[in-house]
């Protein structure tokens, strides 16, 4: 990515919307605010039935990455055939998912071909659970950076400024 490209950041989260993760959309509020582009990906579908106010204005669009418990052999390889064409580290970084859940590993392969379809430049996952698994796999695959609880606290408080959240994305992008 060079300096002159504008930081298109993926937000991995497990639910979206969620109505108890208040602070996740405000958090994203305040990256749009500073400038940057976000895409978020949800590992499974709502499932609340309320949501906040403040979720309307989220701009950025939500995809869901396929979330069957158990996934088919057959999606598994059409998931790798698909994206080894776009994704060179794919079968160096299938190393890094040895012991990890099927359905982590197939999400992470459909998360890296989009992320590099899309032109995202970092993801990032606010909590230390699934989606920083998703997101740290994902990234190997894509060769993109990404940052999660367990390299960093959660970039965005109260006490933080929106270009502030936009800097700290940029310097970890490097």
């Amino acid at each position: 990515m060079s300096p002159d490209e504008p930081l298109r950041v993926g937000y991995v989260v497990k639910r979206y919307p969620r109505y108890s993760e208040t602070f996740i959309v405000r958090e994203i509020l305040a990256h749009e605010a500073a400038g940057l582009e976000i895409d978020i990906f949800a590992l499974r579908p709502p499932s609340d039935t309320h949501f906040q106010d403040p979720i309307a204005r989220v701009r950025a669009p939500v995809h869901y990455l396929p979330s069957e418990e158990h996934v088919r052999a057959s999606d598994f390889w059409a998931a790798i055939e698909a994206s080894a064409e776009v994704l060179p580290a794919l079968w160096t970084g299938l190393r890094e998912a040895r012991g990890l859940e099927v359905r982590d590993v197939y999400q992470a392969i459909v998360l890296a071909r989009e992320a590099h379809q899309r032109g995202i430049s970092h993801l990032h996952a606010p909590f230390a659970s699934d989606p920083a698994t998703v997101a740290r796999l994902a990234s190997s695959f894509a060769r993109c950076p990404t940052a999660s609880p367990r390299a960093q606290r959660t970039s965005f408080t109260r006490r933080s400024s929106p270009s502030s959240c936009a800097e700290s994305f940029g310097r970890q992008a490097q």
